[in-house]
């Protein structure tokens, strides 16, 4: 496992123990010594979110360098735009430009097209949000582990 794996676990465990603000300072500290990666700042954002009370601004700060770090990554874009459907409407129409980003950047991936069509559907883009669902669902294997929230996620847009 190499060094970055090994904070990348570290900081993950304490995430997941709810040791926001530790998790957090490892983040800053590796970053502030030259350890870079998106994956580091999704994390940090992560650890912002989970603050009592949650740190907004250093959120959107990390996504943003996240993005800025590595501009073809959909992720950021997608975890940006999830986040950002989380505080509010007025923050909506961002949300989607971001979510388009994400799969524009990853056209392929079943993540950013599902949150896409939550983005649209929350805008009032009820046309869209149903072809991009069913196109979605069209697309994924009956296998694949997003089936059936992508079938409910049809269901429930056709549904009166």
């Amino acid at each position: 496992m190499t060094p970055h794996d090994k904070l990348v676990q570290q900081v993950s465990e304490l995430l997941e123990r709810k040791r926001n603000r530790d998790a957090l300072k490892l983040v800053r500290e590796a970053w502030a010594q030259g350890t870079r990666s998106v994956h580091l700042k999704l994390l940090e954002a992560e650890a912002c979110k989970a603050l009592l009370p949650p740190d907004t601004t250093g959120a959107l700060r990390a996504y943003e360098e996240a993005i800025a770090l590595e501009p073809d990554n959909w992720r950021a874009y997608n975890d940006m735009g999830l986040f950002l459907m989380t505080e509010g409407k007025r923050y909506l129409q961002r949300a989607v430009e971001l979510l388009e980003e994400a799969r524009r950047r990853a056209p392929t991936r079943p993540e950013p097209s599902l949150n896409l069509v939550l983005a649209y559907a929350r805008t009032g883009r009820d046309a869209e949000s149903v072809e991009l669902a069913q196109q979605v669902l069209r697309d994924l294997p009956p296998d694949h582990p997003l089936h059936p929230q992508a079938t409910a996620l049809v269901e429930a847009l056709l549904a009166p």
